[in-house]
């Protein structure tokens, strides 16, 4: 289902170009049948795939069957923060973190292909009043992991809310967290500031996501 939802995406992606040698008319027809068929599944639970990684397929899921109507307002707070599911209720007892780097990025997608610009800010506004945290975790090692915003994720969210002065000149790692407001957290500057942690996690990689 996760592959029938990224094919559906990229079909969605599609629609705005005038070639229309960049037309799958078969896969098209498909992607307009699913989006039918899951209307009335989605709107009773209002996630789609997997509850807990509901809000980035969700996000995606948006994008892809735009006449759903799909309502992203769910998956979160009035703080800013995001949550994995509109039940809020994944974290901590189903979910080692409250959310995730790579469900930030497909929010963000659905962002970008909508032209909203008001939840990058509010998203980035929040991690900034956390230190550079959007979510928390069951414990340190996979709260940096999963939940420290990255310089890549700052740059995005920085350029979809409308701010393009981040990408004015060549940056470091601290230059990035300097401009957001985040250089009073001790590890502002991103990837070196994870040293400590690195005899008690196997997952640091993650954090250049």
């Amino acid at each position: 289902m996760k592959l029938l939802l990224f094919t559906i995406l990229i079909i969605s992606c599609g629609h705005n170009k005038s070639h229309d040698s960049y037309r799958f008319p078969e896969i098209e027809k498909k992607a307009s049948l699913y989006c039918e068929l899951s209307r009335q599944d989605y709107q009773q639970k209002r996630y789609v795939v997997e509850e807990c990684d509901g809000a980035g397929f969700t996000s995606l899921y948006s994008l892809g069957c735009r006449e759903n109507n799909v309502d992203l307002s769910v998956f979160q707070n009035e703080s800013g923060e995001m949550v994995r599911n509109p039940n809020k209720d994944c974290y901590p007892s189903r979910s080692k973190a409250g959310f995730s780097k790579d469900h930030v990025l497909m929010r963000l997608v659905a962002a970008v292909g909508q032209g909203d610009k008001v939840w990058p800010a509010k998203f980035l506004d929040y991690a900034k009043s956390q230190g550079g945290f959007f979510c928390d975790a069951i414990d340190n090692t996979t709260k940096v992991s999963r939940c420290f915003l990255s310089p890549f994720l700052i740059e995005y969210l920085s350029k979809a809310k409308g701010d393009y002065s981040l990408l004015a000149e060549p940056h470091s790692d601290d230059a990035w967290f300097e401009k957001e407001g985040f250089e009073a957290y001790p590890v502002y500057n991103g990837i070196k500031a994870i040293d400590a942690f690195k005899e008690n996690t196997t997952s640091l990689s993650l954090i250049h996501i």
